[in-house]
């Protein structure tokens, strides 16, 4: 399923003028009667079932471990999540606790919707003792500690390696290039009709890969401007439409059809790939019912592109009135053993170094190998990117509608490419 990363962010500035602006006292979200010492925390997140049932499970071992406890939970599908967050915040209304990802975290960051978590750190009120500093990192802006990761992952390519085997093909991610990868697509393709390289998630793959295996960026390090060579992004787009016109990916309305990972080609036996991330391997193998594997994304370049990055992040809101109960709840999903049993991984493989070492005598084969492709990444990998800018969201929307109209063939990749440049600068160049 194609990310629309994009949210409204003209309602996510709004929502922190209002937040700002508000002289009416604390009117945050949780509940508690202070005389009777009960506490109600209202904890948002989008996933699918098996995410809901599992952190339904959590919730509850939470609420045994502290009677006085009360988690309302407020789950959704990922579509219009955060057109709701950003109204919630907008009322000064935001979850005590809720679930954040890349794209978004800096302008909930810098418009401080979301609470520092490094002095509770300081008072020993959320332990980061077992979580490497660089993991801690990922979730900190202009000082403060926005957020933590739930789990860390990385781009990966998701595979049938019977497809593969069925097609004459087997898997060497370790020396393969984008012309192997290109070839092995196009072949699959003409011997079963499948869609030969699957979904490419081109948002992904160019915000988070394809430029930095040429020394590039997606954005540039001072965060107002892109970070390529207009050859650069050329020679993808001439990329993706050879895979276009093989027929090997699909066009962009069979891409609009799929609505969540049961919708996935690869699921449905219809593509040999799936461009993902690496916690989703085991969501896709139990809806396929058959082994697949991860695989490295081609190179060149490969160990410069590779990067660990948070599959997604815990926020504690700004507005909260128990913001203590609130990360006290935090670090029991990042650290308590029990928990993460049966949390499972769900959200990527768990930033704390002591629950991995727990988790990996009971893992399932399928968390073996999000486990294993982790260990991997840490080996070829380089330093994850800076902070995203506040309008990342409405360039890669802009780079979305611009995929569509190479892939309908109403642009040619010069002119999908200057089209593309043109509106990205215009979005970072608004103040």
């Amino acid at each position: 399923m194609r990310r629309r990363f994009a949210t409204i962010m003209a309602l996510i500035l709004c929502s922190a003028l209002v937040a700002c602006s508000s002289n009416k006292g604390d009117t945050g979200s949780a509940e508690g009667d202070q005389g009777s010492g009960s506490v109600t925390l209202r904890f948002a997140w989008w996933g699918d079932q098996a995410r809901h049932d599992l952190t339904m499970e959590a919730i509850k071992l939470y609420e045994k471990n502290y009677p006085n406890v009360t988690i309302v939970p407020e789950f959704s599908g990922f579509d219009g999540y955060f057109d709701k967050l950003s109204t919630q915040a907008a009322g000064n209304q935001l979850p005590d606790i809720f679930q954040m990802n890349v794209p978004n975290f800096s302008s909930y960051a810098k418009n401080n919707l979301m609470a520092d978590l490094k002095p509770y750190a300081d008072q020993g009120k959320i332990d980061f003792s077992n979580i490497n500093e660089s993991v801690v990192g990922l979730g900190e802006l202009n000082g403060k500690v926005s957020s933590i990761p739930a789990g860390i992952n990385a781009i990966a390519l998701v595979y049938d390696p019977a497809v593969l085997q069925e097609n004459g093909f087997s898997m060497n991610d370790a020396e393969w290039t984008w012309d192997d990868f290109m070839n092995m697509a196009k072949s699959i393709t003409e011997k079963s009709g499948m869609y030969g390289g699957g979904n490419i998630e081109s948002v992904n793959v160019l915000s988070y890969y394809y430029f930095r295996t040429l020394g590039s960026g997606f954005f540039n390090a001072s965060g107002d401007g892109l970070g390529f060579e207009d050859a650069q992004l050329i020679d993808y787009f001439n990329k993706v439409s050879e895979l276009a016109a093989a027929k090997a990916i699909p066009t962009p309305d069979i891409v609009a059809s799929i609505k969540g990972m049961e919708d996935d080609l690869l699921v449905k036996g219809q593509a040999p790939f799936s461009w993902r991330f690496s916690n989703n391997l085991s969501s896709l193998a139990n809806l396929a019912g058959r082994p697949l594997e991860l695989a490295l994304l081609p190179g060149p370049g490969s160990d410069k592109g590779m990067m660990l990055r948070p599959s997604l992040y815990y926020s504690v809101a700004e507005n909260s009135k128990q913001k203590e109960e609130a990360v006290k709840f935090l670090d029991f999903l990042i650290n308590d053993l029990d928990a993460n049993d049966i949390l499972k991984a769900e959200r990527g493989v768990p930033i704390s170094e002591k629950v991995r070492e727990h988790m990996m005598q009971n893992l399932n084969e399928n968390q073996k190998k999000e486990f294993e492709y982790i260990s991997r990444v840490e080996q070829h990998s380089s330093a994850a990117d800076r902070p995203e800018p506040a309008k990342a969201n409405e360039v890669r929307s802009a780079l979305t509608d611009v995929l569509d109209r190479l892939l309908f063939k109403t642009l040619s990749p010069e002119e999908a490419a200057t089209d593309f440049k043109k509106k990205a600068s215009e979005i970072l160049g608004r103040s």
